[in-house]
Formats: C-alpha cells, structure tokens, sequence
C-alpha cells in the first residue's frame, strides 16, 4: 500500500466515525425528545427535565443543529421546502411554538 492509498483509508475511516458518531448523538436527541416530552406532565420529573434540555442542547450545538431545533421537537428551516403533497402536520398542542 502506497501512502496515498493510506491516506485515503484513513480519510474513509474518519468519514465512517464521524458518521457514527453523529447518528448515536442524533439517536440520543430523539431519545431526550421523547423523555421530556413524556415528562411535562409530571412535577416529580421537573428537574431531571431541565437537565435532559440541557444535554439535548449541547448535542444539537455539537451537530450544529441548534438554529432548526426548538424545545418541542425538529422544525424545518427558514427557507426549506414546505411539506410534501398529500403529508399533513401534527396537531399542536396548546401553548407550543409554531413552525417557520
């Protein structure tokens, strides 16, 4: 194997972690998503719901996601196509922010 043949595995081989990783934070952000979401009915968990904001927080800055999130789920960002034909957005409880 020549070097430029090692540079290029190296490179692919980054390429496949950073993916991975990227997905397992993703995962943990729905997983917080769904936490907090179940736990807003819940005084005993209120706590513990500010601590899974802040982590879901700081996973959505590290993905560079934090200007097309908002506490209450994924938005879609300013400018990005509107849904397609047919698909119908979720109801919204009272209280929520709208999506742009």
């Amino acid at each position: 194997m020549d070097a430029y043949q090692a540079i290029e595995q190296g490179s692919q081989e980054l390429l496949v972690d950073t993916a991975i990783s990227h997905l397992e934070k993703l995962r943990r952000v729905l997983m917080l998503e769904s936490w907090i979401r179940d736990a807003a009915q819940d005084p005993l968990l209120e706590a513990r719901c500010r601590g899974w904001h802040a982590e879901r927080a700081k996973l959505l800055e590290q993905l560079h996601l934090e200007e097309v999130a908002e506490p209450g789920g994924i938005r879609r960002a300013p400018g990005s196509a509107a849904l397609p034909p047919g698909a119908k957005r979720a109801p919204q409880s009272s209280g929520s922010r709208t999506a742009r």
